[in-house]
């Protein structure tokens, strides 16, 4: 195997930034699996990859609900996530807009990182859908708008999403349904009137 650097280097030096490499993704992967078992497990998991990935990213339900999301420290101006985000349903024009999207419906098929094209959005997401007994519970997603998406975060994103998933199997009930928000109104009204 040949390993090619832009720049003279140092065979010792090369071989002690491997090391640390290796190191760095080993402590990770140990950090994640021992949050999968914690509370607030989806936010810890999101917050530890955030340096590895250098992207904002969140996790979404399947109706579209944001679980949780993590994003370096900016001015409010040129975050992409405010706190008001937190838990918070996308809107119905932003639902409609996706859904309608030709690359959507295929999207919901897959089991590894995709990316989903910048048309909608103006940037790239790479996504990972998360499932729970062989249906969609949620998604990972990391937005493009920081910094290019580099092969690297793909098994990251496949980390992180197996931390997640298993966070997910482990809940006896799951906190976040499949159902639309509306129907939690509706059944509420329902109540109300009896």
């Amino acid at each position: 195997d040949i390993l090619y650097t832009e720049n003279p280097v140092e065979i010792k030096e090369l071989f002690n930034e491997i090391s640390e490499l290796f190191s760095d993704f080993s402590e990770l992967e140990n950090t994640l699996h021992m949050m999968t078992y914690g509370p607030d497990s989806f936010q810890h998991i999101c917050d530890a990859v955030l340096p590895f990935l250098r992207n904002p990213l969140a996790l979404y339900t399947t109706s579209f609900q944001i679980v949780c999301f993590s994003e370096k420290k900016k001015r409010p101006n040129e975050r992409l996530f405010m706190p008001s985000d937190y838990r918070a349903f996308a809107t119905d024009e932003e639902v409609s807009d996706l859904t309608l999207h030709p690359e959507f419906s295929n999207s919901l098929n897959y089991s590894d990182p995709m990316i989903f094209p910048s048309d909608l959005t103006g940037y790239r997401i790479l996504y990972q859908n998360i499932r729970v007994s062989k249906q969609n519970v949620a998604r990972l997603v990391i937005c493009e708008t920081d910094s290019p998406i580099r092969d690297s975060d793909y098994p990251i994103t496949v980390l992180a999403s197996a931390c997640i998933t298993a966070s997910f199997e482990r809940q006896e009930n799951l906190l976040f349904s499949n159902h639309p928000k509306e129907l939690d109104h509706h059944i509420d009204q329902l109540l109300k009137h009896n």
